[in-house]
């Protein structure tokens, strides 16, 4: 059996498309959280309430407050690469910071079975490494509404 230009050409389409969409980024569901993610945010107060953002390599954010729990728009992909190379500047810098105040602010970084936690009281950058306060600041401009 002979293959025409136009068969050939219907078969190079049909194996593209299941090309594009097998490689597709896997899309998080709300509270079935993969290992790989940073989540960030601060807690405390007066009535200890703590309001964090989920954050994975394929750009979803989530906001939780409380209870609540809301998909925010997608961060985009220079930035989550940006992050995460950050993240790697702080892993290498091997600083750990565990201090806690009335307001602290926080980032966890969980990848597989590896932790890492972060934690300072709010307005008390003067004590964090300047890796973090980067690490932060390009978080913070993450959640930023475009």
């Amino acid at each position: 059996m002979k293959l025409d230009f136009i068969s050939m050409t219907k078969i190079s389409f049909i194996v593209l498309l299941s090309f594009l969409f097998a490689c597709k980024a896997q899309t998080v569901k709300s509270g079935q959280w993969p290992n790989h993610r940073i989540t960030f945010g601060n807690n405390g107060g007066f009535t200890g309430a703590q309001q964090r953002f989920v954050l994975f390599e394929n750009g979803q954010l989530f906001y939780i407050s409380g209870t609540d729990t809301a998909e925010q728009d997608k961060v985009k992909r220079k930035q989550i690469k940006a992050i995460f190379a950050e993240i790697e500047k702080v892993k290498a810098t091997n600083f750990l910071v565990d201090r806690v105040g009335n307001m602290t602010n926080f980032i966890e970084y969980q990848k597989d079975n590896e932790v890492l936690l972060w934690q300072w009281p709010t307005g008390g950058f003067k004590s964090v490494p300047d890796s973090i306060s980067v690490l932060n600041q390009l978080l913070s401009n993450a959640v930023q509404p475009k």
